[in-house]
């Protein structure tokens, strides 16, 4: 009886610690649906960040890292009812600007020393979703 306790146990951590990774990665974002994979070509997805909690409006982060190179995808809507679906709409091309000039804000103030600031905006269909992009030479580490 001992045994079989003990095997039970064990099976039920496995079977735990083997539904807590899986539910991990890839994310789903559960307002959009937007489904994020565990790795866009060489970056692997490490964390979500849930902001939406603590500061309602801000979203949540998802963050890819690899060897010479980083992405952040953002998605949040700042408490507003109605933005439109259209990547052009001054709320969204706005936002963009303004985090845009953060970054720069953040380099001048010395926070970002080892960048290149090159703006190269565009806009990139994912799926179903359009994205306004910075290419990914935007904020290029200096070596």
């Amino acid at each position: 009886m001992r045994r079989s306790i003990a095997k039970l146990i064990c099976l039920s951590l496995v079977f735990f610690s083997v539904a807590l990774n899986a539910s991990a990665y890839p994310y789903q974002h559960p307002k959009t649906g937007i489904l994020f994979t565990d790795a866009i070509g060489r970056a692997k997805l490490i964390d979500v960040k849930d902001y939406e909690k603590e500061h309602p409006g801000l979203g949540a982060g998802v963050m890819y890292r690899a060897d010479t190179f980083k992405a952040d995808v953002f998605i949040y809507d700042m408490k507003k009812s109605s933005i439109l679906a259209d990547v052009t709409a001054p709320v969204i091309t706005g936002q963009f600007e303004q985090a845009i000039g953060d970054v720069l804000t953040l380099k001048k103030r010395g926070m970002y020393k080892n960048i290149i600031a090159q703006i190269k905006k565009e806009t990139l269909q994912v799926g179903a979703f359009p994205f306004l992009a910075q290419q990914n030479d935007v904020f290029t580490r200096q070596y």
